[in-house]
C-alpha cells in the first residue's frame, strides 16, 4: 500500500510538472525529460511549508496543527495570482511542484539532472517571471492574509508573518512561515465622562504590522486645526455590536473586515461630527455602517449598524415602504443578519423586490452567493406577510384625528351615574 501510495504521488508530481509546461504553451517540453530525471526531480521535491513560531509566542501542539491544516487548506483554495490574472493551478503547487522545477531548471550547470539544460534553454521567460521574488511576495501575502483572519484580534495581539527559504533537516530546500507576536494598541478614551478602552484599528500584511490612519481631508476635517493624518480606534462596546449583528460569522473575519472597510474609506457624514463609514463582508458586500465620532483629535468607532436598523438610510427607506418602526425590526429579529438565513424568503418574488428596494440586496447577496439559506421551522414569510397585513390594517391614528370635529363650545351633557346589576349586565 506505501509503495503504491508513493506511485501515485509520483505520477500527480509529474503531471503538475506537464501542466506548469502546458500553461505556458510548450507542452512538448515535457517529452524532452526522461523518466530517470523526473525520478531524480521527485526525490529532491520541495516539501509543504513550515510553521515557525517566535519563542516568546506560547503555541501548543493542536494549535500549531491547526494553524498548519489552515495554511495547506489556504494553499490549495486560493490560485496564484500572476501579472494581476489568476492562474489556473493553486498557490500550494506553486510552492511546491513549481518551485521545485523552477529551481532545477536554475542550476547552472544541470549536472543532476542533464535534460533540464535543454527545457531551459526553450522556455518561455516568462515562466521566470512567475517565480520572480515579486510575484512570489504576492502570494504569499494573499496567503498571510487568509491566515490572518484566523489569528490577529483587534481586541488581543496581531501575528505579522515572514517567509525564508532555506535548508530542512534532511538537507532540501523548504520555505519557512515565521510567526512574531505584537500586542495592539489601547487607550482609554473619555465619553461622556467615563473613560472606555479602545483598540486601534490595525492588521499584518507582509510581515508588518499596519497601524491605520486616515487622511483629515477626506474625513472633511480642518487641517489648520487637526493632525493630517488620523489615528482611527474602535470601541468594545463596537466590537461586541459587531459579533451580536453580524451573528454565525467568525469573530476574526468580521475584525479584518472593519480594516479593509475603514481603508476604503467610504463615509456618509451625518449630523456634528458624527461619521458613517460604510461596512463591507468579503471586501465585496456592504451590510452595515460603522458609527464613529471624532474624539481628542482621533476618530473613535462607538458602534455597529446593521443595514436594517434605526438611523441607516436603508432603515428609512424599509420604514417608508412598510410602516415598519424599530419595535417591528427587533420584534422580527431583522437587526440581525441570520434572520436572512431562511430560505423561504429567497422564494418569495414579492418580499425579495420588497428588500432589494429598500437597500439590502447586499445582505441578500451574501447570503445567496456563500450559500447560507438554510430551512427555518417558523417561516421568515410568514412571519412578514401577518406581521405586514396587521400594520396595513391598523388606522393611521394621525388621520383619525383630522376627522374628529373641533369642540363647538356647547356645554357638555353629563352621564348619569347608574349602579351596576351583575345579574342582567
Amino acid at each position: 500500500m506505501i509503495k503504491q501510495q508513493e506511485a501515485e504521488n509520483k505520477k500527480r508530481f509529474y503531471r503538475k510538472v506537464k501542466d506548469f509546461l502546458t500553461l505556458f504553451g510548450q507542452p512538448e517540453l515535457f517529452n524532452l525529460i526522461s523518466l530517470h530525471s523526473l525520478e531524480i526531480l521527485y526525490r529532491f521535491k520541495i516539501s509543504p511549508p513550515f510553521l515557525e513560531f517566535d519563542p516568546k509566542i506560547e503555541v501548543s501542539l493542536s494549535e500549531r496543527n491547526k494553524i498548519k491544516d489552515e495554511l495547506y487548506q489556504s494553499m490549495n483554495g486560493f490560485r496564484v495570482i500572476f501579472d494581476n490574472k489568476r492562474m489556473s493551478f493553486s498557490i500550494y503547487d506553486f510552492l511546491t511542484t513549481g518551485f521545485t522545477f523552477y529551481t532545477a531548471i536554475l542550476n547552472e550547470d544541470c549536472k543532476l539532472i542533464p535534460d533540464l539544460k535543454v527545457v531551459r534553454e526553450k522556455l518561455n521567460p516568462m515562466f521566470f517571471e512567475l517565480f520572480s521574488n515579486k510575484t512570489l511576495t504576492h502570494n504569499i501575502g494573499i496567503l498571510e492574509m487568509c491566515l490572518s483572519e484566523g489569528l490577529n484580534n483587534l481586541n488581543g495581539f496581531m501575528y505579522p508573518m515572514k517567509y525564508e527559504l532555506k535548508l530542512t533537516r534532511d538537507k532540501r530546500i523548504g520555505l519557512f512561515f515565521h510567526y512574531s507576536e505584537i500586542k495592539n494598541p489601547k487607550i482609554e478614551i473619555g465619553i461622556d465622562g467615563n473613560y472606555r478602552p479602545a483598540y486601534q484599528v490595525s492588521w499584518t500584511y507582509r510581515g508588518e504590522f499596519l497601524k491605520l490612519t486616515l487622511p483629515a481631508k477626506k474625513l472633511r476635517l480642518d487641517i489648520s486645526i487637526y493632525p493630517a493624518e488620523i489615528e482611527v480606534y474602535i470601541q468594545s462596546h463596537a466590537l461586541h455590536r459587531l459579533s451580536e449583528r453580524l451573528d454565525n460569522i467568525r469573530e476574526q473575519e468580521l475584525q479584518m473586515a472593519v480594516f479593509f472597510s475603514v481603508i476604503r474609506c467610504r463615509i456618509i457624514k451625518m449630523h456634528g461630527n458624527k461619521y458613517f463609514i460604510e461596512y463591507y463582508l468579503s471586501d465585496t458586500y456592504k451590510v452595515g455602517y460603522l458609527v464613529a465620532k471624532m474624539i481628542e483629535n482621533k476618530l473613535i468607532i462607538q458602534t455597529f449598524l446593521l443595514l436594517t436598523q434605526s438611523g441607516t438610510p436603508e432603515e428609512r427607506k424599509l420604514r417608508a415602504l412598510t410602516g415598519f418602526e424599530r419595535e417591528d425590526i427587533v420584534f422580527l429579529n431583522l437587526d440581525k443578519i441570520s434572520a436572512f438565513y431562511d430560505s423561504s424568503l429567497y422564494k418569495d418574488i414579492l418580499l425579495v423586490a420588497l428588500f432589494e428596494e429598500a437597500g439590502f440586496k447586499p445582505i441578500l447577496d451574501f447570503v445567496r452567493e456563500n450559500e447560507l439559506a438554510i430551512d427555518r421551522k417558523y417561516s421568515l414569510v410568514e412571519r412578514l406577510m401577518k406581521h405586514l397585513s396587521i400594520t396595513e390594517e391598523m388606522p393611521n391614528w394621525h388621520e383619525v384625528a383630522e376627522t374628529i370635529e373641533s369642540d363647538t363650545g356647547t356645554e357638555t351633557q353629563l352621564f348619569e351615574v347608574a349602579p351596576c346589576d351583575e345579574r342582567n349586565k
